[in-house]
């Protein structure tokens, strides 16, 4: 119990802290919209980089993320689906709830809490997909929606090309393949370099979950959709989750510590970064309330391998 708090209640401490900077008009919008950039273009993809850039390589790992991969374009074209399910306007985001996991804030501290960290390399290998599909798709999709631009493979495309995370995960994964990250770690060099990037990346999670928090706004209108898109996503991911055991199991073996790995990550919430793509206010309180209140569910999936495994 001490552990699950100890991750949950700082990330919960943090959505307060933007929640109330609202209240108190401590934070205007504008400033919100520039915390936004900030991370989008700089935080984001340096922290993107670095992971790749030092994660392990091999045949489990194209199995696994080959897997994530696909489940991520199924559960996401479910959700254009599954689209009538939830009221207007709010279902023209439900695919950007239904794929894709919050992995660096919620599934990596949860994770290692169940099997330390020096274990983390599981589930940041499991998480290559997640990046890959997310800036990859995800995000353009989005983004072209948002700019009301007909979505088509070329517009994707384009746009992945320049997308500042798409770039950085591409030069993180040359980079893990060719090891010239850990060869600079192991000089002197190496400590600068992780200085520098332990400084610009450390605001990145708080900074998210302030704006997650200053976008958060349950009302009555946004309870029913909110509660609907929940338990499509628990559905969905629940289903995929089995598949994804079954199919790892058969591919590369039974493994406890991936196993743990996939049913904390596939239990995390949508990405909480996502409002940091949407313009339209109302759907960012949507995406923000969704995302805020799925945490209950895990929550409760974590509270369970806790108590199973150890």
């Amino acid at each position: 119990m001490i552990s699950i708090l100890e991750t949950v209640l700082p990330v919960l401490a943090m959505m307060f802290l933007g929640m109330f900077c609202k209240k108190k008009q401590f934070l205007t919008k504008s400033c919100i919209e520039g915390l936004k950039f900030l991370v989008v273009n700089v935080m984001l993809p340096l922290a993107v980089f670095h992971g790749l850039a030092t994660a392990s390589y091999g045949k489990e790992m194209i199995v696994s993320v080959s897997v994530m991969f696909l489940v991520m374009g199924a559960t996401f074209l479910l959700g254009f689906v599954c689209r009538p399910l939830v009221d207007k306007p709010q279902n023209k985001y439900l695919p950007f709830l239904t794929s894709v996991y919050e992995g660096g804030m919620i599934a990596y501290p949860l994770y290692t809490g169940l099997v330390g960290m020096e274990n983390l390399s599981v589930i940041a290998m499991i998480d290559i997909a997640g990046l890959l599909f997310c800036f990859g798709i995800f995000i353009n999709v989005l983004t072209q929606m948002e700019d009301h631009t007909p979505i088509n493979v070329k517009s994707i495309l384009c746009n992945t090309l320049k997308n500042p995370a798409f770039i950085a995960t591409l030069l993180g994964i040359v980079a893990g393949l060719t090891g010239v990250i850990n060869l600079l770690l192991d000089t002197p060099a190496g400590n600068v370099y992780l200085s520098i990037k332990n400084m610009m990346v450390a605001a990145m999670s708080p900074m998210i979950l302030m704006v997650v928090g200053y976008e958060a706004e349950l009302s009555k209108r946004l309870l029913q959709p909110c509660l609907k898109s929940m338990a499509i996503r628990a559905v969905l991911q629940g289903i995929f989750a089995c598949i994804v055991l079954g199919v790892l199991h058969i591919l590369i073996g039974k493994n406890e510590l991936m196993d743990i790995a996939i049913l904390v990550y596939m239990s995390a919430p949508g990405s909480l970064g996502i409002q940091s793509f949407v313009k339209d206010e109302d759907g960012c309180k949507y995406l923000a309330s969704t995302n805020s209140l799925y945490m209950m569910l895990t929550i409760i999936v974590y509270a369970m391998l806790s108590f199973v495994y150890r």
